[in-house]
């Protein structure tokens, strides 16, 4: 983020993986990180207003959110439009496991539309003199 100026080596605080004198870590993970998801949210709100028609920033946002995102354990929740996105520290196993359930969705309403397609191709393939025999036999037999 740095390389395309989105914040400078100041901005984002150093992660103290070290205790304190006291015993007591002087930081936790999520307020270390704060700054930086608020950036690339804010960075991701931006784009997305910004691109009204290329497709291709709008799959890249997604990616970031789907696809990047989860192995980190972050979840990122759009809102409507003219609203900033959500984003929330979750546990990186219930992402992905999510994530997995989302693809085999898409992969199964993928199959289901192919099967249509290929039943539609059928229909109408078929000869008018086979086509009570073939699709209504049930009915007509």
């Amino acid at each position: 983020m740095k390389v395309f100026g989105i914040y400078e080596e100041e901005d984002f605080p150093l992660v103290d993986s070290g205790a304190s004198e006291s015993g007591v870590s002087s930081s936790s993970y999520e307020e270390t990180i704060t700054p930086l998801m608020n950036l690339l949210t804010q960075f991701r709100d931006q784009v997305k207003d910004q691109a009204q028609t290329p497709a291709a920033l709008f799959r890249l946002c997604d990616e970031l959110r789907d696809e990047l995102l989860p192995h980190l354990g972050i979840r990122l929740e759009d809102r409507a439009k003219g609203q900033a996105a959500i984003w929330k520290y979750e546990n990186k196993e219930i992402l992905l496991k999510e994530r997995e359930e989302k693809v085999r969705e898409k992969e199964r309403k993928e199959e289901e539309k192919r099967k249509r397609k290929e039943e539609e191709v059928k229909k109408k393939s078929t000869p008018p003199q086979e086509w009570f025999k073939i699709y209504k036999a049930a009915e007509y037999s």
